[in-house]
């Protein structure tokens, strides 16, 4: 765990949705609330003045003096263990979440989306066939957009374009869908190429015995001649 040495850790606990940040105790350092720190192979979380609590909690407190008390529930000891701590990257929190339930990984995603420059959109039900595959793409890459910043002419092009994913698409479809323009602009953001085939369906009334492609790594339209 050389990561907490640089403070690049976090301790979670089960049934508990806070995230806390971990860092090395010092008797130097001023103590931030709900912040994890290492002493003796425990993490202790600060928890505030003592002399205001009535029922106390593993963790961490000060008093009026600037004493510091180290309390830890003997049942609870396994929990706030060194061996505990992860890795507080970006990456390995979003790996994390998609193993723990769905609510509280909306709650962290939604954390992320606000304290960093990453976009990660929602998924939803309805989106269309262009917003869902835009939306992936996304979530694999997990880009910041500033980084991107280059292949907008204005600042607020960013938000204009994050506006198309965000709006919820209407069940019907008639609303709120991504439109080709946006979705080609998308595509251009993320470096991503666009290949795209129509061919008849097996059953088709009257096949045209052509399949047509669109190849943007190529510059253009085609059309080739097939069998059913």
């Amino acid at each position: 765990m050389n990561n907490y040495l640089y403070g690049n850790c976090i301790l979670t606990i089960e049934g508990d949705e806070i995230i806390y940040p971990v860092k090395p105790f010092d008797y130097e350092i001023t103590l931030e609330k709900d912040k994890g720190y290492l002493k003796d192979g425990y993490v202790y979380i600060y928890r505030g003045n003592i002399t205001k609590k009535k029922k106390y909690a593993s963790g961490l407190f000060t008093d009026e003096k600037g004493q510091y008390f180290f309390y830890m529930d003997e049942e609870e000891k396994e929990k706030f263990k060194f061996d505990n701590i992860k890795d507080d990257s970006i990456i390995s929190i979003i790996k994390r979440a998609n193993s723990i339930s769905p609510r509280i990984q909306n709650t962290i995603m939604k954390d992320i989306n606000k304290s960093t420059d990453i976009y990660l959109p929602d998924i939803d039900e309805n989106d269309d066939v262009f917003k869902r595959l835009i939306k992936m793409i996304l979530l694999e890459k997990k880009i910041s957009l500033k980084d991107y910043k280059n292949k907008f002419k204005k600042t607020h092009d960013i938000t204009n374009i994050k506006a198309s994913l965000d709006v919820k698409t209407s069940p019907d479809g008639k609303r709120g869908a991504l439109t080709v323009n946006n979705a080609w602009k998308w595509a251009d953001v993320l470096d991503m190429d666009v290949f795209i085939e129509f061919r008849d369906k097996k059953d088709s009334q009257e096949p045209t015995m052509k399949v047509f492609k669109y190849d943007s790594a190529e510059g253009g339209y085609s059309e080739e001649d097939v069998e059913l």
